[in-house]
């Protein structure tokens, strides 16, 4: 294993909600309370490849609303959460990138462009989602793999993220000799 894993998977959760004043919804504790149950090494719940791990969930969402969405240099509350979300993305080995389809914001989408190329990214958008085409086109483009909106759950996000080369080796059983 990587020795920059150290048996920890860091996870950054960005969500195109995150830039929105007003109704954010919980998604991520949703994502949150499904990894819990698919790592859970008591009781049979959990799935093998994802039990020997521990999980550190980098929640790039705010814990309020944003009351200034202005996109503004001089704006304080902006500058200090795309910081944050970028320090996230930094230090995490996996990144799932979120997009709501009722979201307008266009802040996610030059996230997406910022980090296409980190080999950390998997990507759920909706055909709903207004920039969707643009989302899909930047995808392809880099090789991000991107899951539909409908029907997506936790499980197939996070076979996209162990799917990333990064976090491939954390998939290996060797046998002891």
């Amino acid at each position: 294993m990587d020795e920059s894993i150290n048996g920890t998977v860091k996870i950054a959760l960005i969500g195109s909600d995150s830039y929105e004043p007003g109704g954010m919804y919980d998604w991520q504790g949703k994502f949150a309370e499904g990894l819990a149950k698919l790592a859970d090494p008591v009781g049979g719940q959990g799935l093998l490849m994802y039990k020997n791990l521990n999980y550190t969930i980098l929640n790039c969402k705010p814990a309020n609303p944003p009351h200034n969405p202005t996109m503004d240099i001089n704006n304080p509350e902006m500058v200090t959460k795309v910081s944050a979300s970028f320090d996230f993305c930094s230090v995490a080995d996996a990144i799932f990138l979120n997009f709501l389809k009722k979201s307008t914001s266009m802040m996610p989408v030059f996230e997406l462009g910022y980090l296409a190329t980190s080999g950390k990214l998997v990507v759920r958008c909706p055909n709903e989602y207004a920039y969707q085409p643009l989302v899909q086109l930047v995808c392809q483009r880099h090789g991000i793999p991107m899951y539909p909106g409908q029907m997506t759950n936790v499980l197939t996000i996070l076979q996209g993220l162990f799917s990333l080369p990064g976090l491939q080796q954390t998939q290996q059983y060797p046998l002891p000799e």
